[in-house]
């Protein structure tokens, strides 16, 4: 249970420290490199703004910062749940070991899912979905 508790707690100090310093407040955070070299959202660009909308309960906040960061959010703590799960009873995790193609697939549908994000995000069509930080 040792990696599963560490875990959990590097992610508790991290949401007690987006609570104490709101990235919406220019100057806590830095930039995205992406966004501060390109001038163009990555998938990411938002994420802190939206986990901490996420931790203050604020969904349409955490949709509007980054939608992909959102709804991947509860598959994170499913994942987790497991992990701990199948530590805490000695038992392997449910597809632990997939066959190679299909790791191959996952990760080949995971790249092009968020290479689809990003450009959708960037595009004015998806313009709603952009990360509304303007670096200048």
């Amino acid at each position: 249970m040792r990696a599963p508790l560490l875990t959990a707690g590097a992610v508790a100090a991290g949401s007690v420290l987006l609570l104490a310093a709101d990235p919406n407040t220019p100057g806590h955070y830095p930039t995205c490199p992406t966004k501060l070299v390109s001038g163009l959202d990555c998938p990411f660009c938002g994420g802190l703004r939206c986990t901490r909308s996420l931790l203050t309960g604020d969904l349409s906040g955490a949709f509007d910062h980054n939608a992909l960061v959102a709804v991947l959010a509860p598959f994170a703590v499913i994942a987790w749940l497991v992990w701990a799960w199948s530590r805490w009873t000695g038992r392997p995790m449910p597809l632990s070991s997939p066959r190679p193609a299909v790791q191959r697939a996952l990760f080949v549908g995971a790249i092009i899912a968020m290479l689809v994000w990003t450009v959708y995000r960037n595009v004015p069509a998806g313009a709603y979905f952009a990360s509304e930080l303007w670096v200048g």
